[in-house]
């Protein structure tokens, strides 16, 4: 997936691209296909406030392999503060089986001792129009070897309006997740509003939201900032 371009090359698509979803509109829904032959790159900053106070960073990638096809990685989720360190990471290929329906499987990898890993199917679904997008994601976590976790259900709901078209789209996610079982068992609830901003005819955009936590119990909050950028490596033979 990853891929190494030579400068000037990156440098005509970057200048000649014209706008894309490389990832979502929402902070944390995956939507659309990115399309065959684009890299996506999105680093994610995430700044717990309450009820402890954190700063990490989630370098997420990924690439299309054809229009129906991609793989999306996190590389590497690391800890900045109060204590530096690596996390977990995962993998997660997508097929897109009808027109915004998507089958995907991520399997993740923990910092645990002794290492351990967990699987999640999920189903992906995308709408939009020229005034409203949906993103929804259901997924299943099932801890392979991973002390304390829970089996647990999940969901993104998130409908997004385009106030102004590529460029400002207010969002709000729904996040229940509801555990089986571990130390933190029943339902938890996280509400994400945010807004997505756009570069028109630029692979440039923008996400700021904020994370209200566990609002059916502990409620928290805190801050997420995202970048991405989508890049063509096939040249379009449509023009």
């Amino acid at each position: 997936m990853k891929r190494i371009l030579l400068m000037n090359t990156a440098v005509l698509i970057l200048t000649t691209a014209v706008c894309m979803k490389s990832y979502s509109y929402s902070l944390d829904a995956f939507n659309g296909m990115i399309g065959r032959g684009v890299i996506s790159i999105q680093p994610e900053l995430s700044y717990p406030i309450y009820p402890q106070s954190s700063f990490f960073i989630d370098p997420i990638g990924a690439y299309g392999f054809t229009d129906h096809f991609d793989v999306f990685a996190d590389l590497a989720e690391i800890n900045l503060y109060p204590v530096s360190g690596y996390n977990n990471s995962w993998v997660m290929p997508r097929f897109e089986f009808l027109s915004g329906n998507i089958a995907a499987l991520q399997i993740g990898f923990n910092n645990t001792q002794p290492f351990s890993y967990d699987i999640s199917p999920q189903y992906h679904y995308f709408y939009e129009n020229d005034s409203l997008a949906f993103e929804f994601n259901a997924l299943a976590t099932i801890p392979v070897n991973y002390p304390g976790s829970s089996n647990a259900v999940s969901a993104i709901i998130a409908p997004v309006w385009k106030c102004i078209k590529n460029i400002i789209h207010p969002f709000v996610e729904i996040d229940p997740t509801y555990a089986f079982d571990g130390s933190c068992s029943g339902l938890h609830l996280n509400i994400v509003p945010g807004i997505w901003f756009g570069i028109p005819d630029t692979p440039h955009q923008f996400c700021l939201a904020l994370t209200l936590s566990d609002v059916t119990r502990n409620i928290g909050y805190g801050v997420n900032f995202s970048y991405s950028v989508a890049i063509p490596t096939i040249p379009d033979t449509n023009k």
